[in-house]
């Protein structure tokens, strides 16, 4: 009788029922009326059984509408323009071209202000000691409490790379974790599972928050990859010895695709062609 009015007591707490319609005094005599002598110990058992995983249910489907419908995420997309984003925290994001950042609408209140970034932001976090910002980028995490840096996290790269102008921040992954100083860049190898840093003098600026791409003896292969975030198309070096092939050039948000291929055909000796959706570099 004693446990039978415990179990009572912690359904009601649980589902939150009022505790004045159930009592042992009340439910006991029904509980004995089902069972039968010669069985009064295992059919009780089961019985209790039967509350206990009653209450489980309960409790798990509670956890489960907290963690899934218990805060609502604002997605932003952009296409083939960048976008500048104010976030409920005031922190300011700018967003690269096809790129999806999420975050939830209780940001400004949260303890820990998480946001997700698919593709290229720029962010200028607002401090608050208090509530530490986080960047999700797949497998690494950006941790910073105010600053000004830049993620890359496109889901068909291999690299994940964080560079950081101002303040300091910490990059995290399975792999471990680094500390970044102004004008330091971690790149993570989600193939390799590798996480390196260096220094990187060369980038004064977000080039392509002003309509930019520009490079400064970059391999032809990270030229290729920036050509295919800003156009959204996949774009394949077939030759090793033109992948490597370093190049000095800048080109504008006006310029199309095929007119930035004509402009470094005249310094690069190769050609492209579309199969399958994709566009093809070979070396002459």
């Amino acid at each position: 009788m004693e446990d039978y009015d415990k179990l009572l007591e912690r359904l009601a707490r649980c589902t939150r029922s009022p505790r004045g319609r159930f009592s042992s005094e009340a439910g006991w005599p029904l509980l004995e009326k089902k069972i039968r002598p010669g069985r009064k110990a295992w059919t009780l058992w089961r019985c209790v059984g039967s509350c206990a995983a009653i209450i489980l249910l309960v409790i798990g489907g509670w956890l489960l509408r907290e963690s899934i419908g218990g805060e609502n995420w604002q997605e932003i997309h952009t296409e083939a323009s960048t976008r500048r984003v104010e976030l409920p925290d005031k922190s300011i994001v700018v967003l690269n071209r096809y790129s999806t950042l999420s975050y939830p609408q209780g940001l400004a209140k949260a303890d820990k202000r998480e946001v997700r970034l698919q593709g290229g932001a720029y962010f200028e976090v607002s401090k608050s000691a208090e509530h530490p910002f986080r960047v999700q980028a797949g497998e690494v995490q950006v941790q910073v409490l105010g600053t000004h840096f830049e993620v890359e996290a496109y889901p068909q790269d291999t690299l994940v790379s964080t560079f950081l102008m101002e303040g300091k921040v910490e990059v995290s992954t399975p792999q471990g974790e680094v500390c970044l100083s102004p004008r330091e860049r971690a790149i993570y190898h989600t193939g390799r599972k590798d996480l390196r840093t260096y220094a990187d003098k060369a980038s004064d600026e977000v080039d392509w928050m002003s309509g930019e791409l520009r490079f400064d003896r970059e391999p032809m292969r990270e030229v290729a990859r920036q050509l295919s975030h800003a156009f959204h198309t996949d774009i394949r070096i077939e030759n090793d010895s033109l992948a490597d092939y370093r190049i000095r050039a800048r080109f504008t948000h006006e310029e199309e695709l095929e007119e930035i291929f004509g402009l470094l055909q005249k310094i690069v000796p190769f050609d492209y062609t579309y199969q399958n959706n994709q566009i093809i570099l070979t070396r002459r």
